[in-house]
């Protein structure tokens, strides 16, 4: 969680009550080496901050696996596309080595 609210305090103050909502909200997620975090279909209705590994993005055109993105550590992912049109989409994010992620609830970023 410190790397999140260090990466969060470099774009603006991070009042006592901020750090409080953020560890509120925010929960840990720990997951294996070659597990897929999003399916192609599905829904993206969290936001993840990548505490350690390397993120892969892809999607299938042709029956065929297209990379489209590498996210490192410190960074923001989702399913873009859906989690702003709340829609399905369409890619597939999945890790490279055992990864340490931190996930928001779209509603708790409404709110």
């Amino acid at each position: 969680m410190h790397n999140l609210l260090q990466y969060i305090s470099t774009r603006c103050f991070v009042s006592s009550e901020l750090r409080q909502r953020l560890n509120q909200d925010f929960e840990l997620i720990q997951l294996p080496a070659g597990e897929v975090l999003l399916k192609p279909k599905y829904l993206s209705g969290k936001l993840y901050f990548i505490e350690h590994d390397l993120i892969h993005t892809n999607y299938y055109h042709d029956d065929k696996q297209v990379s489209s993105w590498f996210y490192p550590e410190h960074q923001f992912v989702t399913s873009w596309y859906s989690f702003y049109t709340k829609k399905p989409g369409f890619e597939e994010i999945g890790c490279l080595e055992d990864y340490v992620l931190h996930a928001v609830n779209y509603k708790n970023i409404k709110n």
